[in-house]
């Protein structure tokens, strides 16, 4: 019986060996995809529910925008939809979002978000 029981805990162990190597790729694989995300220099920007003009009210870049409510923009120049989500994670939330904002592109936020520079 001890026999069968230290066979039995062997194989436990090298399933648990497999499992662990595995979650060691998976991390490896989500840090390749998500490694080139890294935060720039400057603070994070936080914008009440409101219009906001890229170049006058927040400087132009890559951002990771988060929050909970509707964020569009429109294309400063052609006026077109550049961006248009659901921000946060709930029944219609889409998550966070990364995006450029160029000089003149027009925000509508339709609650307060947070932008985070990124390179």
């Amino acid at each position: 019986d001890l026999n069968i029981k230290n066979t039995e805990l062997e194989t436990k162990n090298k399933d648990l060996e497999n499992i662990n190597s595995q979650i060691s790729q998976k991390q490896a694989e989500l840090n390749q995809l998500t490694g080139n995300i890294t935060q720039a220099k400057g603070q994070p920007i936080s914008l009440q529910a409101g219009q906001f003009i890229v170049g006058k009210d927040i400087p132009e870049g890559r951002y990771n925008v988060s929050g909970s409510s509707n964020f569009i923009v429109h294309d400063g120049f052609t006026g077109r939809i550049k961006v248009n989500t659901i921000l946060g994670y709930g029944y219609v939330g889409d998550g966070d979002y990364i995006c450029t904002l160029d000089n003149g592109d027009e925000i509508n936020n339709h609650a307060p978000s947070t932008l985070t520079p990124i390179e």
